[in-house]
């Protein structure tokens, strides 16, 4: 069975710092396969940036940086749509933008588990 790419968002990241969500638990509930979570060069930037000295509760999960150079949302939605992932995002402009290009999406569901749509 082919690894699963789930791309995070930089709100994903901070889920499990707001919400103590358990990312890779939540995602092998999901997922139910192997999975490999990215993100994206400037998320990281914006994710360092918001957390400044907080150290992100991310133990059993293991995210891939991919390079780009956009920006934000463009930066998530152009990659989405060029390769294979699950984007997971709580952004509802960003998911219903990915939905009508017919990629598949995680979120957050009444503060306390994720949801693939």
């Amino acid at each position: 069975m082919r690894e699963k790419k789930i791309l995070l968002d930089t709100n994903f990241l901070l889920l499990p710092l707001q919400f103590h969500i358990d990312l890779a638990k939540e995602f092998d509930r999901l997922i139910g396969a192997p999975y490999q979570a990215i993100t994206l060069t400037p998320l990281l930037s914006e994710l360092t940036s918001l957390t400044k000295n907080k150290r992100l509760p991310l133990p059993h999960l293991k995210i891939e940086v991919i390079p780009s150079s956009k920006k934000g949302d463009d930066a998530v939605f152009d990659y989405a749509i060029h390769h294979p992932v699950i984007v997971a995002t709580n952004d509802r402009k960003l998911r219903k933008r990915l939905r009508e290009a017919g990629v598949k999406t995680i979120f957050l569901r009444n503060y306390s588990k994720l949801e693939l749509e």
